[in-house]
């Protein structure tokens, strides 16, 4: 349960990374 947790947590982490690096493109 922990490992699931922190894989979520990597996943989110990744996806929030995902969407700043797209809307920096977008603003750019």
């Amino acid at each position: 349960l922990i490992n699931a947790n922190a894989i979520n947590a990597k996943a989110l982490a990744l996806t929030v990374n995902a969407n700043a690096f797209a809307l920096a493109l977008f603003l750019t």
